[in-house]
């Protein structure tokens, strides 16, 4: 299952993607940062929120993001999908 990775509301009506930390195709653990945000003078890093493999990258460096944007997408890992 994909799972989307949100910017995540820090408080400024846009920001903007500085780097990933992670390649398309890498493995990442839930928690792991992914993408650092720049907002005026500050910069807040995003962390996955599920482990798994990052499969697309959607917000480039430099590009412009709002809160609840998608930013990328991770395959979650078999193991850790909850079935109801």
């Amino acid at each position: 299952m994909s799972m989307p990775v949100l910017m995540p509301e820090i408080g400024v009506p846009a920001a903007t993607v500085s780097l990933w930390f992670i390649d398309s195709g890498d493995h990442v653990e839930e928690g792991e940062r992914l993408v650092e945000i720049l907002a005026g003078a500050a910069t807040f890093d995003v962390p996955a929120p599920v482990s798994g493999t990052l499969t697309r990258r959607l917000a480039l460096p430099l590009d412009h993001v709002l809160p609840q944007q998608v930013l990328g997408y991770i395959d979650e890992d078999e193991l850790h999908v909850e079935t109801a």
